[in-house]
């Protein structure tokens, strides 16, 4: 065991010979743990520590000369005496339990200018990069300062090592979570990565595998089904605006909440919802055809003078307190277990259920078509996602107002039936194996066909069948002869006939003979026709 050193022995310690020459000696103090004091040949005096840094390598810590003050004589200033040697090597192991290498903090503490430590760095970096477009950037910068910052901000950039970083996250993941911890890591890897292009001699020290959750593990599943989806309309009818059309508008459209919530007037026009890119995830103008059901809930909202949002209480700033509304809408629906967020998965799936493609519903979310479609493929799909918007309102419409007798569409979401007549509609098997869908009830096919120009039809043909659509075509083509004053006899009705033939074997890849449409049309005619009742 190492002896406890005095002001005595330390005046009086010499260094050790070898071979006949002085060599560098350290004398341990067993007064401090780790205190050392170096004797050199030339009789110079320093205080050292002697210490392990957190990854297990020894380091050594200088504290500065050795100074021998007589008995009665003044301590000169800056005097690194035995006590105050004892006091400074304390202060360093204290330094090493909190997880703090003594030796980077005073090397970082001897920096002539701060432009190269981590705080001034991430600052600049996320500075830069906010005046870019980085719409996070405030939201990771604040998250370094109130976790990062306190620990290695005053370092220099090379002096943060991967085991400060993941002693860091250590922390960070017992106190704030996994998720928190991901954040950070997030946000010192983007400054590490933005110092390295800018200094060709500082190295990157994190490596994969530094995070500490799986996104795909936690990665939400939640829906409405229709009994949840039913009371969540039903609660949400019933509370006051605009918290109430606000949830319903977020069902019948799909949208972020952010996006629903900050929406203005005149982002509406003419039925059509145009998101600017400033507020748009994804940086580009999305743009979303409202059903009728969605423009009735906006022009339900009560405009406020001087106001230019939709969703707003005072009209000064849009409605943002989304976790009272979530508590509310909980409380008087009695759904639990889910978030607005898991509307816009809700909707996509009733979108399927509607018999919507996969393209057509992932642009009514807002979401871009992938890899090098998206760079090709620039039409903007407003027709086709006009029928889509309208199918999920019928759907939903459906759902909330159930009726006891339904006809699934394809035999995946429910539409009500009309009431049986005695002489009912051709059969599958009466119309034949090219018609083998279940599609809209007739009633309605019919009015969704009407609502749509031509240029729509073929878009609205999977939901309404190849027989409704050709008896609109139809239909216009007699209103068309009648307005050019042209006689509507048979020959004409063949040459529609043979026309609406044409286009639903275009639209549906098969051939449809035109005498199996006029026999549709003539069975179809003699359903819609009630039995003329003689008296006896």
């Amino acid at each position: 065991m190492a002896k406890v050193l005095t002001d005595l022995g330390v005046k009086n310690a010499k260094p050790k010979h070898h071979q006949g020459k002085a060599v560098i000696t350290e004398i341990s103090d067993g007064g401090c743990r780790g205190l050392r004091l170096v004797l050199h040949p030339t009789g110079h005096r320093s205080w050292i520590v002697r210490y392990r840094r957190p990854d297990g390598r020894t380091a050594k810590l200088t504290l500065g000369p050795a100074i021998i003050v007589r008995k009665g004589d003044p301590v000169p200033e800056h005097a690194l005496t035995l006590a105050l040697a004892r006091k400074h090597a304390t202060d360093a192991l204290h330094q090493l339990a909190l997880g703090i290498d003594p030796g980077i903090e005073k090397a970082a503490s001897k920096q002539p200018t701060t432009h190269t430590t981590f705080e001034r760095v991430a600052t600049d970096c996320f500075t830069r990069e906010a005046n870019r477009g980085l719409r996070s950037a405030q939201r990771q910068l604040h998250d370094l300062e109130r976790l990062v910052f306190p620990v290695f901000g005053r370092r220099p950039m090379a002096a943060v090592r991967r085991g400060d970083v993941v002693r860091l996250l250590d922390s960070i993941e017992d106190e704030h979570g996994a998720v928190m911890a991901d954040a950070v890591l997030a946000g010192v890897r983007k400054v590490m990565n933005w110092w390295s292009i800018r200094d060709e001699n500082y190295a990157v020290p994190l490596v994969r595998g530094m995070r500490r959750s799986n996104p795909k593990e936690r990665a939400r599943s939640r829906i409405l089904d229709d009994d949840e989806l039913r009371a969540v309309w039903k609660a949400a009818s019933e509370m006051e605006a605009p918290y109430g059309p606000f949830i319903q508008f977020l069902l019948l459209v799909g949208s972020r909440r952010r996006e629903a919530a900050g929406m203005r007037r005149d982002e509406v026009r003419n039925g059509i919802w145009i998101l600017p890119t400033s507020r748009s995830k994804t940086k580009q103008e999305v743009v979303r055809p409202l059903s009728r059901a969605a423009q009735e809930v906006l022009e339900r909202m009560p405009k406020i003078a001087g106001s230019a949002f939709v969703f707003t209480l005072g009209g000064g700033v849009p409605i943002n307190s989304f976790h009272l509304l979530k508590e509310i809408i909980d409380e008087r629906s009695g759904v639990s277990g889910w978030r607005l967020h898991d509307c816009r998965r809700t909707v996509r799936t009733l979108l399927s259920r509607a018999n919507v493609s996969a393209d057509i519903a992932g642009r009514c979310l807002g979401h871009a078509l992938p890899s090098i479609r998206g760079v090709y493929d620039q039409h903007d799909y407003v027709p086709q996602m006009k029928v889509a918007f309208e199918a999920l309102a019928a759907l939903i419409e459906t759902i909330v107002a159930p009726n006891p007798t339904v006809l699934p569409v394809r035999g995946q979401c429910a539409m009500p039936r009309p009431k049986p007549k005695k002489i009912g509609l051709p059969t599958r098997e009466q119309r034949g194996s090219y018609d083998t869908g279940n599609y809209f009830p007739e009633d309605f096919a019919r009015k969704l066909v009407r609502q749509h120009p031509d240029e729509n039809l073929p878009f609205v043909l999977p939901f309404c069948g190849p027989r409704v659509v050709a008896e609109e075509l139809i239909r216009r083509y007699r209103l068309k002869c009648r307005q050019e004053h042209i006689k509507y006899d048979r020959h004409e009705r063949e040459h529609a006939i043979a026309q609406a033939a044409r286009m639903v074997s275009e639209v549906r890849g098969r051939h449809l003979n035109p005498e199996t449409l006029r026999n549709w049309l003539n069975r179809s005619k003699r359903a819609r026709t009630p039995k003329r009742r003689f008296k006896s």
